[in-house]
């Protein structure tokens, strides 16, 4: 059965979400989170029923199940199932390093990496309110968060990006 028709007969994927889709990659671990059903994601994946807003994801997201990894290093041979995981795994050979840690400045490869490391400032989340200097663990949370702070106490220039407790030269 093709992906259209497999999306066109299955009304699983065209029916109201129930739920809230779940947090997404905000550049984290690299797999590609399926989403809850909604009729903006009609591409279900035959292995395990997952639904995506369009065809490229689900293709993407159907590697997990099926080992493809179409991507290759020139420098190693290793091969990877999302293009993104061989750039960042490019780095190990260029040595560039573009995350730095804001409160050390030590510097990592990834970003999942780079979270990981502010933890260890004594649990630090990687978000901090530049009004209240309250942390947050996720970027969703943080932008909720400033949702409680009045317009006039949001200096003009302010953006979401200042509340990273990291830099990113790339």
């Amino acid at each position: 059965m093709s992906v259209s028709s497999l999306a066109a007969s299955s009304s699983r994927c065209t029916e109201p979400a129930l739920l809230s889709p779940k947090e997404g990659a905000g550049g984290g671990g690299g797999l590609i989170q399926p989403l809850v059903p909604t009729g903006d994601h009609p591409y279900e994946c035959e292995f395990c029923g997952s639904c995506f807003r369009d065809e490229s994801t689900l293709k993407s997201h159907k590697r997990i199940h099926t080992g493809e990894k179409p991507y290759e290093c020139n420098g190693c041979g290793k091969k990877f199932s999302l293009k993104h995981q061989l750039e960042t795994h490019y780095r190990v050979h260029t040595g560039e390093k573009p995350f730095e840690c804001k409160l050390c400045h030590q510097r990592s490869r990834d970003y999942s990496a780079m979270i990981k490391h502010l933890r260890t400032h004594n649990g630090a989340s990687p978000y901090q309110c530049t009004i209240c200097t309250e942390y947050c663990p996720s970027l969703s949370s943080m932008q909720k968060h400033m949702k409680g702070h009045k317009p006039e106490e949001i200096p003009p220039d302010w953006r979401i990006e200042k509340t990273y407790l990291y830099l990113c030269y790339v």
